[in-house]
């Protein structure tokens, strides 16, 4: 999912976390009230309105955000397809977030869909869906009113991806997964890491994640052959142009492949397997996992990277996040690498080979 990190990114962090905070002090209040006084019961009450005023305050961005682009477009008269389908997705998320704030069946009707582990009367269950409805929704609105594909290639062609917006990236992630499931308010940093499946290392976590990590290159490979034997070169190069964007701007250096592929693999996988699968459950995880990765959509190459999230979601379950991570990160720094070798060939014999290796790698 790494791309470029916009100003939009700084300013909805600050309210995400207190969402996830608030939502978790609730859960804490709540627990309490069980076993004390009504005084506890009215304060619970009272935090878990304020809650809902927040969110239901901050649900009217996705529609504000989209109905700011028709007016741009009303203003220079000149509209265009996407215009309406942005404005259709940021009012659809933010149908989408009342109906989840003001019914409860909707909520329910939601555990056929999720892990066992979900519950829909849960503060902090509901506060990781409307934020998941509300990146989607930003990433929906970016990439149309962005000019899709092309747009996004522009995007990182001029500005690149910088070793800040990496390790920010990383932050964030990591960050959100560790106060979404209670750091420092519901559970100890030892509690943490347990629900968040991270720990030292071990042979076999190392072991499992690196033939993850192979089975995901062989994936990546024969989708990528498929693709091209069903799909004029012509197509594939289309689908392919912000990917192969996003390659040249990671595959600067070995040491900037290495923090790119850090920065996925470790934020990612923490957020995406170790805080919200074990809740939602393999595939609706998957999902919104590719659907955040702008690069990638309303492509072929979108079910593909659902499919790895599937894989790297089987991974921890049957072992581990670290395990996942293990193998994330190997996925991309291989990728990463044979990149910028393929790059450093100049032979005239060699030429080929780079272009197969491209079409490959795609």
């Amino acid at each position: 999912m790494i791309k470029k990190v916009s100003m939009q990114l700084l300013a909805s962090y600050g309210l995400v976390m207190l969402l996830i905070w608030m939502a978790n002090r609730t859960e804490v209040l709540k627990a309490r009230s069980r076993a004390t006084s009504l005084t506890a019961d009215t304060l619970v009450s009272s935090t878990e309105r304020f809650l809902r005023g927040v969110m239901l305050v901050s649900s009217f961005f996705l529609p504000t955000y989209g109905m700011s682009y028709l007016v741009g477009s009303f203003q220079k008269q000149a509209f265009i397809p996407s215009d309406w389908v942005v404005l259709l997705v940021g009012l659809g998320g933010g149908m989408w977030v009342w109906m989840l704030l003001f019914m409860p069946s909707a909520r329910m009707k939601l555990t056929v869909l999720f892990n066992q582990h979900y519950q829909p009367y849960s503060m902090i269950h509901l506060t990781a869906i409307l934020i998941m409805i509300y990146s989607i929704g930003v990433s929906l609105i970016d990439y149309w009113a962005g000019g899709g594909l092309e747009g996004l290639a522009d995007e990182l062609a001029i500005h690149g991806i910088s070793t800040f917006d990496l390790l920010l990236q990383l932050g964030v992630f990591v960050s959100i997964a560790f106060l979404g499931v209670g750091a420092g308010v519901r559970r100890d940093l030892s509690a943490t890491l347990e629900r968040l499946g991270i720990r030292f290392p071990t042979v076999g976590d190392w072991v499992w994640g690196g033939i993850t990590a192979l089975l995901c290159l062989a994936l990546l490979v024969a989708f990528s052959l498929w693709n091209q034997a069903i799909n004029p070169t012509e197509i594939t190069d289309q689908q392919a142009i912000a990917s192969d964007q996003l390659m040249v701007a990671l595959g600067q250096s070995y040491a900037m492949a290495g923090l790119a592929a850090l920065s996925a693999g470790v934020g990612e996988e923490v957020l995406f397997r170790g805080a919200l699968q074990p809740v939602f459950g393999i595939l609706p995880t998957a999902i919104f996992f590719g659907l955040l990765h702008s690069q990638y959509l309303f492509t072929p190459l979108l079910l593909l990277v659902i499919l790895l999230g599937c894989v790297m979601g089987m991974l921890r379950r049957l072992r581990n996040t670290t395990s996942a991570i293990i193998a994330h990160f190997s996925y991309n720094f291989i990728q990463l690498t044979l990149f910028i070798w393929a790059n450093n060939l100049t032979t005239p014999s060699a030429l080929s080979g780079l272009n197969l290796l491209e079409k490959v790698l795609r």
